[in-house]
């Protein structure tokens, strides 16, 4: 795995964590404690777009059932806008827990788009939920930051094969540090 570094002015920062192999347990097990460093609260909120077109005919039969039920069970799950089987925009949140780490590899695998953060108090399910609209977005990932709603986001990069993960002022810097050095073990 490498690392890249960049701003978006003084308030908002990007580390991009390259090389990730989906195909690899290790790697899978590296993002999945990359994650885990990052994260700062007791819940997540996800927003997915379509199902990756990478998987297998068994991979995607066994996701398309498990994904929703997983979520539905253990925190919630809305299909938003559904344009066919494999093209959809949905959304959910989930606690956080060992359980959802383990879940988020396997979120990871099957949606093309994957967008998910440690909500603020300040942000509601509901207000969440309103503001995702798949036909002009209300307000993008940047702006979840720059509004207080959260202080750092996970962006899946395309192909699966890096993690972006957006930080602002607000966000505890050491975790980086603890990143960086983790990765360099």
């Amino acid at each position: 795995m490498r690392i890249i570094f960049d701003e978006y002015g003084d308030s908002l920062h990007q580390l991009n964590i390259r090389d990730i192999k989906t195909y690899d347990y290790k790697s899978m097990e590296n993002l999945k404690e990359i994650i885990k460093i990052l994260s700062n609260g007791d819940k997540f909120y996800f927003q997915f777009a379509r199902e990756d077109y990478f998987l297998e005919d068994n991979e995607l039969l066994e996701y398309r059932n498990q994904v929703p039920q997983y979520l539905k069970q253990n925190g919630f799950y809305e299909v938003k806008y559904r344009l066919d089987e494999t093209r959809f925009d949905s959304i959910g949140y989930l606690p956080t827990n060992e359980g959802t780490y383990n879940q988020i590899l396997i979120l990871w695998q099957y949606f093309e788009t994957l967008v998910f953060f440690n909500p603020s108090s300040i942000l509601s399910w509901k207000e969440f939920g309103n503001k995702f609209d798949w036909k002009k977005p209300l307000i993008s990932p940047f702006e979840f930051i720059e509004k207080k709603y959260t202080n750092s986001i996970f962006i899946k990069g395309h192909d699966g094969d890096n993690l972006i993960f957006i930080y602002g002022r607000d966000f505890d810097e050491s975790l980086i540090k603890d990143v960086i050095r983790f990765i360099g073990n």
